[in-house]
């Protein structure tokens, strides 16, 4: 195992590079960061770019042969979630009760079918970070207003994007071999097939089972540890754990080390340069556009290019990046020891 993960660490998949495409996604970030930033909402801008950022990826999926409604889809749920985590985090067993009920349906849909499972990962991680940030009433809205327009933005400006490249039918960026059953019936299929899986024999439940668990023990712990910052913990759990051990034991081992190198490498710049707000918002856009180039080239290359977006977005708002990139790090490292430590533990039928 350690010389395939090795192999695994080093292997790029530079097929899978694709330039245009994450061009494409780009101007998305800087805009929802820039406008943020001019109505004097930093947070919002934040919460805007990393909505543009998540229906970017969506747009690489597709739900039924179709781009357009993972975007549309990864827009709501993520919405939707944000509005429920701020509410439910005021009550800390409500918010506990809440992300094991998303922690199980993420873990019953990632087994059942990866694009959808994918989109209500993105949502869970809306209500973990929202939770964190409890507020009432009008903050809860203005958060799930955030998302909705950054992911908004995103989606209006791909769709520009690909009918000035001459994109055929709306959403196929790529070729789409086939065409595929009307959208009902793929939901009609999703929802007879998450009914034959809410069994106890089944697998797909027993992971679904697997996930809820670890990630109420990653919560636990950051609860127990009072951890700044530390919705990263639970995060990286709910991100990082796999159906199988390997993909677990890989995908972690990646992410740590590409979180180390994306904050070493973008604190180092900001320390060095100390560079003005629109050269940050420019870095967060380079590092947002290699986010995408690379998500399928290289997950130690994508992680750390993700990590130093980050950096780039707090440096923007004045936040000390430093501290804050220490508490995302350790909470990564403690996020995937959890996941490893629960595929290791948990018996292996579950997988």
């Amino acid at each position: 195992m350690p010389s395939q993960l090795m192999t695994d660490i080093f292997r790029l998949e530079w097929p899978q590079l694709h330039w245009a495409a994450s061009l494409r996604r780009t101007p998305a970030l800087m805009l929802a960061l820039l406008g943020g930033l001019l109505l004097h909402q930093a947070g919002a801008g934040i919460l805007g770019t990393a909505a543009a950022l998540s229906v970017g990826l969506a747009g690489l999926r597709q739900i039924d042969g179709s781009r357009l409604t993972s975007m549309v889809l990864t827009t709501v749920v993520m919405a939707g979630c944000a509005i429920l985590g701020t509410w439910s985090g005021n009550f800390h067993v409500l918010a506990l009760a809440v992300t094991i009920v998303a922690g199980f349906v993420v873990g019953l849909l990632t087994v059942l079918n990866e694009d959808v499972g994918w989109i209500a990962l993105q949502g869970s991680i809306a209500l973990l970070v929202a939770t964190t940030f409890p507020s009432h009433g009008l903050q809860a809205v203005l958060r799930g207003t955030a998302i909705l327009a950054g992911g908004s933005l995103q989606t209006i400006l791909l769709l520009v994007a690909w009918r000035m490249a001459g994109v055929s039918r709306l959403g196929d960026e790529f070729q789409v071999p086939g065409g595929g059953a009307p959208l009902p019936a793929f939901y009609h299929e999703l929802f007879r097939s998450i009914g034959r899986c809410l069994v106890f024999t089944s697998t797909s439940f027993h992971f679904a089972l697997h996930v809820a668990i670890t990630l109420v023990i990653a919560i636990e712990l950051d609860h127990q540890l009072h951890l700044k910052n530390g919705y990263w913990l639970p995060m990286t759990t709910l991100v990082v754990l796999k159906p199988d051990f390997y993909r677990t034991y890989s995908g972690g081992i990646e992410r740590m080390i590409g979180t180390l190198a994306g904050v070493l490498v973008a604190s180092a710049i900001t320390f060095a340069l100390h560079p003005a707000g629109w050269v940050l918002i420019a870095l967060v856009g380079v590092c947002g556009f290699f986010s995408y180039a690379l998500l399928k080239v290289n997950t130690v290359l994508f992680a750390g290019a993700l990590t130093s977006m980050v950096v780039f977005m707090i440096a923007v708002t004045g936040s000390s990046e430093f501290v804050t990139m220490e508490h995302r790090l350790v909470n990564t490292v403690l996020g995937c020891s959890v996941a490893l430590a629960s595929s290791a533990i948990i018996p292996r039928r579950v997988h």
